[in-house]
């Protein structure tokens, strides 16, 4: 479902998961899961039809990187809340979700 390009979060999210990492010393990869899984648990759904392309950090890196072991899981929640996405639409609302997760 996510593209196989290398991908980013947001800007903003990016910011405020080094500073996380910098307090918890966690990896941005690792907070940037939590936060995805609490906006699943917050019930965070973004409308296709409103979809931005945010502004987007400098740190890309590989879906398995950001994912983990969690990939296959991200990939299949994602679907089922955006079946018609695309992988790259995947990839922002992949970002949009760890950003309400924070």
């Amino acid at each position: 479902m996510l593209t196989d390009r290398k991908f980013s979060l947001t800007k903003k999210t990016e910011d405020r998961l080094k500073r996380a990492k910098q307090a918890s010393g966690q990896s941005i990869n690792q907070l940037a899961n939590e936060n995805f899984f609490l906006s699943l648990e917050k019930n965070f759904k973004v409308r296709l039809e409103n979809l931005e392309r945010p502004t987007m950090g400098t740190i890309k890196l590989d879906k398995s990187t950001w994912l983990g072991e969690c990939q296959v899981v991200v990939e299949v929640a994602l679907k089922n809340l955006y079946p018609s996405a695309s992988p790259d639409e995947a990839a922002i609302l992949w970002a949009l979700h760890v950003e309400s997760g924070i």
